[in-house]
């Protein structure tokens, strides 16, 4: 099936619907000879669920234009995103294929139904040309890819000079400040060596934090310090018992209910900064996150100040993100 930008853009553009289910066979046909094809593919390390980022799909207007793809599959259910929308889904149980209200008005080339079969067919073909030799593959792609698509990583410095008025980490730290840090951070990331951790342990570190870079707050109890500036979503963390190494043990076995226990000073989905704890190998482990440019020298400071204080041993904090 011959497909058009314009055409595309027109499928694209009705709403996706739940109530809109088709059961076809040559559907399913197709996405299982895909799906063959696909798990030959090895998908992203860094998401709980399985995500491919797929080859990039072209159609032909008045210029060749490419298109973002990507599967997910999640509780049993494969979802297929064209241009980071929302297309279609396949149920892997019953074989239903849900996705826009167009699959409503029959199987026509220009339903949703001829757009779920012809990006089967497209993601098919791109995955076997890939699978047949990966890095020719690859290399074609970065050749022809407009640059408009690109993304990739670079050196911050590079752009620098270009971000009049940004904040930088460097401007927001004594030098002291920059020296302690690099000391800091040259002691993190080894095996970790805190034995033991209970909850006002934990509370104790997050008073360094908040000491760090918070003035006129040090009345109250632990406790209340960390009510004052954590998200408030703690899971239960404040209800435990303030010394009991067992108790603590047994709330983090039990995993996360849906809050932000580890969100210590609240922010945006960026702009926070979380002190995450993990159990590992008979070690507690710690992991300090606050990457944003607006909170990276916050982060900073409460590196130094854990650093100064040796409450818990260098060796245990981490400033990266913890393993997910």
């Amino acid at each position: 099936m011959k497909m058009t930008t314009a055409r595309l853009e027109r499928l694209l553009s009705q709403a996706f619907g739940e109530g809109a289910k088709d059961r076809s066979p040559a559907l399913m046909r197709a996405f299982l000879g895909f799906l063959k094809m696909l798990k030959q593919v090895e998908p992203l390390e860094s998401h709980p669920d399985r995500i491919w980022t797929c080859p990039w799909i072209r159609t032909q207007g008045q210029r060749v234009d490419w298109h973002s793809c990507r599967v997910q599959i999640y509780e049993e259910k494969a979802h297929f995103f064209l241009k980071d929308r929302y297309t279609f889904a396949v149920d892997l149980k019953s074989g239903e294929f849900t996705g826009l209200h167009l699959f409503e008005q029959g199987r026509k080339k220009d339903t949703g139904y001829g757009l779920a079969e012809w990006l089967l067919a497209v993601l098919k073909d791109e995955t076997k040309r890939f699978l047949l030799d990966p890095e020719r593959y690859n290399r074609s792609v970065a050749k022809r890819l407009p640059c408009r698509y690109r993304l990739g990583k670079i050196r911050r410095e590079l752009v620098w000079k270009h971000q009049a008025g940004k904040r930088f980490i460097k401007d927001e730290l004594t030098r002291r400040e920059v020296k302690e840090f690099l000391r800091a951070v040259r002691t993190c990331g080894q095996p970790a060596s805190l034995r033991e951790m209970w909850r006002d342990r934990f509370l104790e570190i997050c008073s360094i934090a908040y000491d760090a870079i918070f003035s006129g707050d040090k009345v109250g109890s632990l406790a209340e310090r960390y009510r004052l500036h954590a998200d408030g979503r703690d899971d239960g963390l404040l209800k435990l018992p303030p010394r009991d190494i067992k108790a603590f043990e047994g709330w983090i076995r039990e995993g996360s209910k849906g809050g932000h226990p580890w969100e210590i000073i609240r922010g945006g989905n960026s702009t926070h900064i979380s002190l995450y704890c993990h159990y590992t190998d008979g070690n507690w482990v710690l992991y300090l996150d606050g990457h944003s440019a607006v909170c990276a020298a916050r982060t900073a400071k409460i590196a130094i100040a854990a650093y100064r204080a040796q409450l818990l041993p260098p060796s245990a904090l981490n400033l990266y993100h913890p393993p997910r």
